[in-house]
């Protein structure tokens, strides 16, 4: 039934009648830092299920990698297994280092941030986003959310230079997306309880879920109010020494 559910919203994903379409939204627009990376030697750190690395342009040489027990709940396999606090590569390797929706997925995120900035040439960098409010996911491996200030700290204290920190959402649309997250999480539940009670419920929900991105579309001109976000993406640079 899970699986179902997935293949018909799957191909839904961007668009307005998904209940994450919000923080789908704001994802995306994240990745539009990575499609202007050309000619250039990348490392995608926990790289899952990725979507965007079609996107990237073709003169760009892409490793992927990913830990061995995470990545059982995936279909894409990556270039090699490994850990992201320890990473099986040579130092000043590569041009741009991913960590995409991943740093809250490792236990010990500064040394992650750390392996990130060894293997990165000087002038390289490191684009990372990670959620601010958004419900436990990929159990039991999520540990924490940042602030902007939290993130750009770990940045800075890994030796970066933090050249951009983009907050996603203001804190109307994240308070909305956490209600359709609230209402398919109540839906899923009724699923597994009893299918066709949760196939009623669902026929409710989902509707409910596109009104409300709807009343949230106007409010995408709105800036940041610092209060509350779906997350954040930073571009950081590792300094050339003089």
């Amino acid at each position: 039934m899970l699986k179902l559910i997935h293949s018909i919203l799957g191909p839904l994903k961007y668009t307005i009648l998904h209940p994450q379409w919000q923080a789908n939204r704001h994802q995306r627009l994240s990745l539009k830092v990575t499609e202007a990376i050309r000619n250039s030697h990348i490392l995608d750190i926990g790289s899952g299920n990725a979507d965007y690395h079609n996107a990237l342009s073709s003169d760009n040489t892409l490793v992927t990698l990913d830990y061995p027990d995470t990545n059982k709940r995936y279909t894409h396999c990556p270039v090699i297994y490994g850990t992201a606090t320890a990473l099986p590569f040579t130092d000043n390797r590569f041009d741009y280092t991913f960590l995409l929706e991943v740093l809250e997925h490792i236990e010990l995120d500064r040394e992650a941030v750390g392996e990130a900035f060894r293997v990165l040439k000087p002038g390289g960098r490191l684009i990372v986003s990670v959620p601010f409010l958004y419900p436990t996911h990929d159990i039991p491996y999520d540990f924490r959310r940042y602030t902007a200030y939290g993130l750009k700290s770990i940045l800075v204290q890994a030796g970066f230079s933090v050249i951009s920190c983009r907050s996603k959402g203001n804190s109307l649309i994240a308070s909305l997306q956490l209600l359709n997250l609230a209402l398919m999480e109540v839906t899923l539940k009724t699923l597994l309880a009893w299918k066709p009670l949760g196939l009623l419920v669902g026929l409710v929900t989902w509707p409910v879920t596109i009104l409300i991105n709807i009343a949230s579309a106007p409010l995408i001109p709105l800036s940041s109010l610092n209060a509350a976000s779906l997350g954040h993406t930073a571009v950081a640079e590792k300094p050339v020494k003089g």
